[in-house]
């Protein structure tokens, strides 16, 4: 027995965050790929454009950073059933020239 997979690919944890004092709901998107603060990156947008356009937003970020050509893959994998989190597997493309 292994204490981690054969393979991984980078994913995007999307959340759903409830309305408070200061903004409505929102959708939460987080890429980790280090221990490093930089190495991880946050995107938020509202309720309304759905936990897809997060992970999307959080992704972007995160190829630019790394130089990377990279794409949501589809799709998402519900974490509990509630629908109130998702995680969105993540593809390296070849980057265009």
């Amino acid at each position: 027995m292994t204490d981690s997979p054969k393979s991984s690919l980078p994913g995007a944890v999307v959340k759903y965050a409830g309305p408070t004092n200061c903004r409505g709901s929102r959708w939460l998107a987080t890429i980790n790929r280090g221990n490093e603060p930089h190495h991880k990156f946050r995107a938020s947008v509202p309720f309304e454009q759905g936990p897809d356009a997060a992970a999307a937003a959080a992704t972007a970020k995160a190829a630019k950073y790394f130089g990377a050509n990279w794409q949501l893959v589809f799709p998402a994998i519900s974490l509990d059933g509630s629908g109130c989190g998702y995680a969105y597997p993540i593809a390296s493309l070849p980057t265009p020239h």
